[in-house]
This record gives structure tokens, sequence and C-alpha cells, in this order.
């Protein structure tokens, strides 16, 4: 095989028939054709096998057929290095080696990203593979068919999350990020229903979380090349704090969410690989959430003071800090114990005194009418806190979370009307996970009311196969700001529960 580019390739001549190799110069060859060195050929007798094997048609190559004694060259398309290739090359090009992956005929070492299919060079590596840590086995393959069955799934969800992740994969850009406003060049959508808000680093980190979700990861399976390209975009883009939030047209509400979604993902892709080249950046990413909490509320917000510390907390931000510090924790990152306790007096202060099991989404809201209801218990929000109380270690017989479980099963997911629009994906997406850990019976039903809405919203044929249109049926709350790619992402990561986050469930309950 013949790479692209100019630069010429490892060169090996491959003995052919029972001819010895020599050297030899024909005009016409291909760039990189180069004879091997040989001693002088063993001369054979006419139409005997040997020469007969000797005989070799250069053809178009060279202008007019010609013969010629000896070895047929043969250019490896192969990179030496850490990848998994020595710099000698082999002669059994193409041949399966017993260490390879059903991916690949080449078992990569994790320094390299990328899996050659076919290659010609000899395996520099001893073919060992790093596992998971427990806390991210029940993703992919054969667990996550079964645990999705056993949970509540179906071939139906199956399908609805590979389509939407092939969809995913058509509208990333090609330096490896994702967009909630724009499209790559070149990508024309006959509806794109783009959102407004600005922040990359928001959609590359969502978009990661469906693949790694689903068990995809940078290192294995089809989507590796689409998920290496988006988590080295954000390393590439992460500050020496640790911060991963480019502010490239970003304004500073979408700072820290950006910064909590991107880190989980980054912590998430660690923990199912344990590839080195991602422990420093995901710990950096879990160093920064660290040093911004708020230092006596214990939570996070929109902005920092001068001491780099939030200068607010709110209940919505601070779900994503948490989830990042959790997943950190799962994939074996340092994450200190103070942190998470200073989390644990946020949701004191966001519970809500008047209503037991519910949340607030800020207590010190401001008095005006546009902060005010920040003040009340609200749905997304006593969702969003349930869980936080989960990921600290909560069980699900706590008296306060059984009454915050009641409330949301009183208000299942519904698209509404024009009228009256109920459509959230914000709400179902913290709502679905905290019903999932509650069990029987608030799971079933959840599930049961979900279900038909997610699969039955799906684009099925056309460009737009996959997705979910923010604003129709029927306007989701943020579908505006988002866009399809914010409804289609937290659509994915909903019909995913069912084997994305089972083991902390499973652990947090024994």
């Amino acid at each position: 095989r013949l790479p692209d580019g100019p630069e010429d390739g490892p060169v090996l001549a491959a003995a052919v028939g029972g001819a010895p190799l020599r050297k030899h110069s024909t005009a016409g060859l291909p760039r990189g054709l180069a004879e091997a060195e040989a001693p002088e050929p063993v001369a054979a007798s006419e139409g005997s096998e040997a020469g007969r094997a000797a005989e070799l048609t250069e053809g178009a190559l060279a202008g007019e057929p010609s013969r010629r004694e000896g070895g047929l060259p043969v250019q490896i398309a192969a990179l030496p290095g850490p990848g998994g290739l020595s710099s000698d090359p082999s002669p059994e090009v193409g041949i399966p080696s017993r260490r390879a992956s059903y991916q690949s005929q080449i078992v990569h070492d994790v320094s390299h990203r990328f899996v050659v299919e076919r290659s010609g060079g000899e395996l520099a590596i001893d073919g060992t593979v790093n596992e998971p840590t427990e806390g991210f086995r029940h993703r992919g393959g054969g667990r996550r068919a079964q645990l999705a069955q056993a949970r509540g799934g179906s071939e139906g969800t199956e399908r609805a999350v590979e389509m939407g992740l092939d969809f995913l994969a058509r509208i990333q850009f090609p330096d490896g990020r994702w967009s909630l406003h724009e499209l790559p060049p070149g990508v024309d959508l006959p509806d794109p229903a783009l959102g407004v808000m600005q922040a990359d680093t928001a959609a590359t980190g969502l978009a990661l979380l469906t693949y790694l979700g689903a068990g995809y990861t940078h290192l294995d399976d089809k989507h590796r090349t689409v998920v290496d390209k988006g988590l080295a975009w954000l390393v590439r883009n992460q500050e020496p704090n640790g911060d991963l939030f480019t502010g490239v047209g970003g304004s500073r509400p979408v700072w820290f969410y950006s910064h909590g979604i991107a880190a989980m993902a980054l912590c998430e892709a660690y923990g199912m690989t344990q590839d080195p080249e991602l422990r420093e950046p995901a710990q950096l990413a879990v160093q920064f959430i660290c040093d911004t909490q708020h230092p006596t509320r214990g939570g996070w917000r929109y902005d920092v003071d001068s001491q780099g510390r939030s200068r607010e907390s709110d209940t919505s931000v601070s779900g994503w800090q948490l989830m990042a510090l959790k997943s950190a924790q799962m994939a074996g990152l340092d994450v200190p114990s103070e942190v998470l306790a200073k989390v644990h007096d946020w949701l004191d202060l966001a519970q809500a005194p008047q209503a037991e099991g519910q949340y607030v989404y800020n207590p010190y809201a401001a008095a005006s009418p546009e902060q005010q209801a920040g003040r009340n218990p609200n749905l997304a929000m006593t969702a969003e806190g349930m869980l936080m109380r989960v990921y600290l270690g909560r069980r699900r017989d706590n008296a306060r979370l059984i009454a915050g479980a009641d409330f949301l099963r009183k208000n299942p997911p519904e698209v509404g009307t024009a009228q009256q629009r109920l459509r959230d994906c914000y709400y179902w997406y913290y709502a679905t996970q905290a019903m999932f850990q509650m069990q029987e019976p608030y799971w079933t039903e959840w599930n049961d009311r979900l279900r038909p809405i997610l699969e039955v919203g799906q684009e099925q044929t056309g460009p737009l196969a996959g997705s979910w249109h923010p604003m129709r049926p029927v306007p989701d709350r943020w579908g505006h700001a988002g866009g399809r790619l914010y409804v289609t992402a937290m659509h994915l990561l909903m019909l995913e529960v069912y084997y994305r986050h089972l083991p902390l469930f499973e652990e947090l309950s024994r």
C-alpha cells in the first residue's frame, strides 16, 4: 500500500518465488519503490520452477513489459514509534497478529490513539491492554445491550442511540470540536435549528459524553477517531490552570457549565481507558473545579473573584461540577474529601424549607422580578439536587429523597402544547437519572412515559436522521439557546441511562 503525501515510506523488498534479491533500477516505478541490496542471483535453468518464479512482469509501471529476477519491492504504509510499530519492517505484510483486537490487526499502546487497520511493521509493544476502572465496566459491548434490556431499554432505544451518534459524527468540525451555534464548513442541513448560545467547549463535552456513555472511546471501536479528535481539541485548548473553557465567542454565564461538562468528559475517557496521556489534563480540570469552589457556600456559579473563587453559587452549575468530580473519583483521580463536604453544605442551603425534598436554584437570588423565581423550588432543581445527594452517598430509602421522587412522579415527562409548553430535556435529563436510582415504582413509571417520547421524536431519514428538533413539535425550554445539538445530546444521554451510570448507583446502594 502506498501512503499519501510527499514523503517516502519505509521500503521492504519481500522475496517472491525462489529467486534471490538483487539490485535493479527501472524507469517509471512509483515514488519510493527502491530496490534492496542483495547478492547476485543464482542461475536457474530455463523452464525450471525457480526460473519461472523469478519472472516478474512490471507492466504499465515501467512502460514496456520486461522480465527481471529477484524480489517485489513493497512500500509499508506505517510509521515507526510508540503507536505500535518498530523501526524494523516485517515481510508479513497484512498477516493478522494473534494479539490483535477485533477492530484492528494490531494492539496499540495507549500512548498513540489512532489504530492502524493494517501495517507491515512489527509490534514494538507487549500487547497488553489497560482495563477501564470498575465504575465504567458496564458500558459497551455485550453488557451494554444486556443491561439496556434488563433495565427498561429495548432494541429501539439502542437503535436510536446509534443513529444519534452517527448524526453527531457528521456535524463534527475538522479540528475535533462541536458547536451549538454553527455547522462545520461544507455541512449543509435543510433545517439546522442552531442555537444562539456560543459555547464550543460545552457542545464538545456534551457530544463526547454521548459516545463515552455508549461505550465508545478514543482507543477502540468504530467511533474512535471521532472521540479522539474531540478529546484532542479539549486538551489542546486547556489553560495551564486546568480551565477547559475557550472563551472564544462565549459569554461568562456559560463558563462553568462548559468547564464542568468538558471535565466530566475527560474524566470519563480516562476512567474508561486509563490512557496516561489523559491523566494530567483530567486531573488539572478537576483541580480547577476544586480551586474555584465558593469558600463558604460550597458551590459554583458564573464567575470568580480576585482570589479565583466563585463569587456565588447555584444548584444548576454546581451539579455539573459535582458530576465531574464523581466521574474523576470513579476514574481513580484525586478528589479532596473536603470539596465534596462543602457541596453537602450548598445542598443544605438550597433545600426548600417549605417543601420537603425539593430544591431551589439559588436561595440568595436577588429580589428583582427577573431573579426572584430562583428562590422557589422547581422540578429541574429538585431532580438535580436529588441526584447530587445520591452522588454524595444518600441512600434511596432516605425520607427526603422519597419526598422529592414523589414530587417528580406527579410531573412525568410531557411535550405539552403550543399554549402549555412542558417540554424540558434539562429537567428530563436529571429526573431520568434520579428516578433510575430510586428504582421501583418510580423508575418504571417514568421510563414508560419518557421512552416513547424520545423514540417518536427522533428524525428517521435524510441528513437530519438521528437528531431531534429543538423547536418541534413544541419548543424545548432551552431549545432556542442550545439548538439541535444540545437537544440531541441530552436525549441520547437519557437513552443511555440503562448502562451509563449503573455502576455508581449500585455501589452507593450496597
